[in-house]
């Protein structure tokens, strides 16, 4: 009895230590790598064409704006492929709107968003970029690292508009985890320097349903998934290290806290992905006039624009914050 014992405890350590070491390494690997979202991954699925709000739009000549281009450049940092449209205003201009989504999307998803603009007027003021972050739309396949490898894609996208479109200033309108990278961009100083010395400006910044603190969403999922508290800690530990502790630094009470930038932050009441708790709680601390925070009652994630309750007042806000009344 006492050797089966010890040799049932023995196989229980083994299976402990493996699990403490190989589990964490497997949900390391999930945060950073999904399965693209490509263009025919959305266009080919209905479902997903009615939660993009696009219906049976598949580029911006459906919203009125045929000169539209296809663009393709590298990636700064990397050398990744990167692929954006590039909708020039109906009068020239040095002023860009850089529409951002987040994961699990691509560019598709923040093309309504050209309605909008058109409905605002702002067209005629601001040309439109539509990047594919990497991982996305018909950008090259790689890691995103919950926003920490966006900002260098979004800062990619800004240069390529500086350096090719001779664009100076910018308004970036990012969504979920492109809101989350768009703090990460301006706490670089390695993605600021560049911008900053090819004498872009970003006017203002629009963040919606944003992710506002990475750690407490990576514990919210573990923890649906079954994921030990003591695993938890572990695959955060290794998600720091590889980046040299920023990952600590991702939430928006530390990231939003020095900038200057006029901030708009939309949140739905009703989103289940990024519970507003956790935005709510981030902002307590950001105190300062450059912030505005506005709820829509029961909306959903990324899904505002698209509730016909809130079209109205949701394409009011955004124009009143952009032309600064």
């Amino acid at each position: 009895m006492k050797k089966t014992a010890l040799i049932i405890g023995s196989i229980v350590a083994i299976l402990f230590i493996a699990a403490y070491y190989f589990v964490p390494q497997y949900a390391l690997g999930l945060v950073k790598e999904y399965k693209p979202y490509t263009f025919e991954r959305v266009l080919e699925n209905d479902t997903m064409r009615v939660n993009y709000g696009i219906y049976e739009n598949i580029n911006p000549a459906d919203y009125g704006y045929a000169d539209y281009e296809e663009v393709t450049f590298k990636s700064i940092q990397d050398g990744n492929q990167l692929s954006s449209w590039y909708v020039p205003s109906k009068r020239p201009s040095e002023m860009t709107i850089l529409l951002v989504h987040g994961r699990w999307s691509n560019r598709l998803k923040t093309m309504k968003y050209l309605e909008l603009i058109h409905a605002s007027g702002l067209d005629t003021l601001y040309n439109v970029m539509l990047p594919d972050l990497r991982n996305s739309g018909r950008s090259e396949p790689a890691p995103t690292m919950m926003g920490y490898e966006f900002a260098e894609d979004i800062s990619s996208n800004m240069l390529w508009l500086s350096e090719t479109k001779d664009q100076s200033e910018l308004v970036i309108y990012a969504f979920s985890m492109g809101a989350m990278a768009t703090a990460i961009l301006i706490n670089r100083v390695d993605l600021m320097t560049p911008i900053h010395a090819s004498g872009i400006n970003i006017q203002k910044i629009i963040l919606e349903s944003p992710v506002a603190n990475v750690d407490k969403i990576l514990r919210i999922g573990g923890a649906k998934s079954g994921l030990p508290a003591f695993m938890l800690d572990r695959t955060m530990d290794l998600l720091n290290n590889e980046y040299d502790g920023f990952i600590e630094q991702m939430k928006f009470s530390l990231l939003l806290a020095d900038t200057q930038i006029p901030i708009l932050i939309l949140q739905g009441t009703g989103d289940q992905s990024q519970p507003i708790e956790i935005l709510e709680f981030e902002l307590k601390t950001l105190t300062k006039g450059n912030l505005t925070y506005e709820r829509f009652a029961g909306a959903e994630h990324v899904r505002i624009y698209q509730n016909p309750t809130h079209r109205e007042r949701y394409t009011e806000v955004v124009q009143q914050f952009i032309y600064g009344k």
